[in-house]
């Protein structure tokens, strides 16, 4: 019975056949069930890679989850777009559930911490589809970073221009008494750009550029009662008085603004103190009471995203990691977004830091970042949590904190930092220098000012690949990729064996890129059921021990069984439903291509595979085992008309003059958060209409952080469609009512599908 309810969990025909071949009866007092199928890569590390599958036992009241790895190779062509990987390397990747050949172990949380019985090795082709799910929601959340990363782009010009306007204001109110209409426009090629009516409106605006909805968030569900501290109890931190506190933030509770604020800039002042580059080797030389414990192990958590659940497995399972002194614990970034509680994390990470300084380590990921998290809705949290006008004050003590952590640690065998290498050449001698002030200063990396922010923005967002060499993170569009020759040169001037980084999401919770030499990239994801609990990834953490080992321990967000690996049907649903939304929304641009591609209207499946990743910019998702269920399809399944694909996907509520009319409003409806922001920027007085002008040149902004393909040529013509009645101007409302519309319409189509 047992075993039937778990195969009703998994809907797709191949993976349903696998699981029932697999879930054979393991003995005579035990059943045993395949859960999940969870693939041991992500997309920019190849294909056919080791798998995990997931597999309980149940033999009276003990349960247990234990993870076994297999081959079996992906069944689906890569898009003629994607990266290519050599096959040589595809076997140094190995399963973080494994035993490697340089004694690396893993220890599997379970229900009672037992060994569960293990399912043989499989290499049926229909696990493919069982890795769908995963690779859709790696796919989809890269594309959404990739938008994030252009608002905040988008933040930062704003920003620009906010402060240049805002240096001319101050001249011209010396001169002219605060006469606001008498300043001149910035000489940076923005001089069509109106300037608001006051110095202070102009930069109050860009700082809360993510939260002018405040008034329409839902009412918080957070307690109305404030917990109130002195700032002494932070100054004096103890052991004790921490942990107390942190279970009262664990169960929801709120500490007053003020009390926020007096514990970030407590945390900002300790963590100011420590080196950029922390080395445990050298730190711990010397009697002084400054001086680190000779480490005998070192935990590192990945990225926690804003997930207290999984902040307090983890220091459950470490356990009173401070009762041995010669125990650290690195958290490595990424405290905050994409959760539910990313103030909750980043406030109980402090309160660890003030009460064991020479013991819990935090490194700046590419989140702490005041445009990034601006980006994805932290301040809207703290909006809802405590108001417009407290949050602003919050925000600017995060923001401070954010700053002042470190970038990297050295321990006995690895350098940890939290994304990679940035150039070929790269030496921590280059950052060990950076200041307390020149770190205050770096409070945007996404567009950086010298060459020194270039490197750090480098270490925070680049990413591992299999193929040697250097290259620009065509991917994130921002940081590299950097291959196993680098590392491996890295690590051996460097005198160490591992680089241990976060920064993505991996389906087992780490993986290990073997480079050669005894050398190897170890990637680690400490949020399970990522994004936000609707994912079917594991979370885990590693422990580092001075003898070169490397222990890895998985978990899973939730102690129900039925959950804890599988990604319901409801959220595979749901990134389906968005993949067919981004069709509707990108249709003319497909058709363009199309056309272009296969005049006659038929093309093989390969090729329509190819055509969708380069236009919907999603190289990572598994087109060619999704075909089927996105689009008609021969008899032989090999052939496509893409005009009866299309046909599938109406969404329109424009007839343009022409194509190219229809791909503009595509593109400014797929960026309408960006150019919202931008002309609420732009409406000078308030009045909530922008003319041509202001139109062309938010157009110009936007334009900036845009593929060259994506970028509308013709703003003119895009405004004469917008303003139908020929007034001269465009509204606001009636501009963010359309493209509600335009979602609406897309959904439907896309559920109609």
């Amino acid at each position: 019975m047992i075993t039937k309810l778990l195969l009703q969990l998994l809907r797709r025909s191949r993976a349903r056949a696998l699981l029932q071949k697999a879930a054979a009866p393991a003995g005579n007092n035990t059943s045993t069930a395949v859960i999940a199928f969870i693939p041991t890569t992500i997309p920019r590390y190849g294909r056919n890679n080791a798998w995990v599958v997931g597999a309980i036992a149940l033999a009276g009241t003990t349960t247990s989850i234990s993870l076994v790895a297999f081959e079996s190779p992906v069944e689906c062509e890569a898009p003629a777009t994607t990266t290519s990987t050599k096959p040589s390397k595809t076997d140094q990747l190995r399963s973080s559930s494994s035993t490697s050949e340089t004694g690396t172990t893993t220890a599997t949380a379970t229900a009672t911490n037992n060994i569960a019985t293990t399912t043989e090795k499989n290499s049926d082709t229909s696990t493919s589809n069982s890795m769908t799910s995963f690779q859709v929601i790696a796919a989809l959340d890269m594309h959404e970073e990739v938008q994030r990363v252009r608002m905040a782009q988008l933040l930062h010009d704003l920003y620009e221009i906010a402060k240049t306007t805002a240096s001319g204001r101050e001249g011209d109110d010396a001169s002219s008494d605060n006469n606001s209409s008498a300043s001149e426009y910035p000489e940076d090629g923005s001089n069509n750009l109106k300037r608001y009516s006051t110095v202070r409106r102009m930069w109050k605006f860009v700082n809360k550029a993510m939260i002018e909805r405040r008034q329409t968030l839902p009412a918080s569900s957070v307690p109305s009662e404030h917990i109130s501290i002195e700032a002494e109890f932070f100054e004096n931190m103890t052991q004790t008085k921490a942990h107390d506190l942190i279970q009262q933030l664990e169960k929801g509770a709120l500490l007053s603004p003020y009390s926020v604020l007096d514990l970030l800039y407590t945390a900002e002042k300790a963590l100011l103190k420590e080196e950029t580059v922390i080395d445990f080797r050298q730190s711990r030389k010397g009697n002084d009471e400054d001086a680190l414990p000779d480490f005998s192990k070192v935990t590192v958590v990945g990225d926690l995203h804003g997930s207290v659940k999984s902040l307090q497995h983890v220091l459950t399972v470490v356990g009173d990691f401070v009762s041995h002194k010669d125990h650290a614990i690195v958290f490595d970034g990424d405290f905050v977004d994409r959760g539910d509680n990313s103030l909750g994390v980043l406030l109980i990470l402090l309160l660890l830091k003030l009460a064991y300084p020479k013991n819990v380590f935090l490194l700046r990921g590419n989140h702490e970042d005041v445009l990034v998290a601006s980006a994805y809705g932290f301040q809207d949290e703290l909006v809802q949590k405590y108001g417009a006008d407290e949050a602003d004050d919050i925000w600017d003590g995060v923001n401070a904190a954010f700053c002042a952590l470190p970038l990297c640690i050295i321990s006995d065998t690895a350098v940890i930092l939290h994304g990679g290498i940035p150039t070929a050449d790269f030496d921590l001698d280059q950052i060990r220098d950076i200041t307390p002030s020149q770190r205050k200063r770096m409070k945007s990396l996404v567009e950086p000012k010298n060459a020194l922010e270039t490197l750090v923005q480098g270490i925070v967002w680049s990413d591992p690949c299999l193929d040697d060499g250097i290259s620009f993170n065509s991917i994130r569009s921002v940081g590299c990729f950097f291959g196993p020759n680098i590392t491996r040169d890295f690590l051996t001037r460097h005198s160490s064996k591992y680089l241990v980084r976060g920064h993505q999401p991996i389906p087992g919770g780490t993986q290990e890129l073997d480079c050669g030499d005894g050398k190897s990239v170890v990637t680690v994801f400490s949020q399970p059921n990522y994004p936000n609990g609707v994912g079917n990834n594991l979370g885990a953490f590693i422990r580092l021990t001075k003898d070169g080992g490397l222990e890895t321990v998985q978990f899973s967000r939730q102690t129900e069984i039925a959950t804890n690996l599988v990604c319901s049907q409801d959220d595979d649903e749901h990134y389906m439903d968005t993949l067919r939304s981004l069709i509707c929304r990108h249709k003319n641009k497909l058709e363009k291509l199309f056309q272009e591609e296969a005049p006659s209207g038929k093309m093989s499946t390969s090729h329509w595979a190819s055509v969708m990743s380069s236009a919907l910019e999603l190289p990572q998702v598994p087109w060619m085992v999704l075909c089927a269920d996105l689009t008609p399809v021969s008899e032989d399944g090999n052939e496509i008309n893409w005009n009866d694909f299309l046909q599938l996907y109406e969404s329109s509520i424009f007839d343009a003059a022409s194509t190219e009319d229809n791909v503009s409003m595509e593109v400014l409806h797929a960026n309408q958060d960006m150019i919202m922001t931008t002309f609420k920027f732009l409406d000078r007085d308030g009045n909530g209409t922008i003319d041509k002008d202001d139109f062309k040149a938010g157009i110009t902004l936007l334009n900036k952080r845009l593929r060259k393909d994506r970028q509308m040529k013709d703003p003119d013509a895009l405004f004469d469609q917008l303003d139908r009645e020929g007034h001269g101007e465009i509204g606001l409302s009636e501009l963010r009512e359309m493209f509600e519309l335009m979602s609406s319409q897309g959904n439907k189509a896309a559920a109609a599908n």
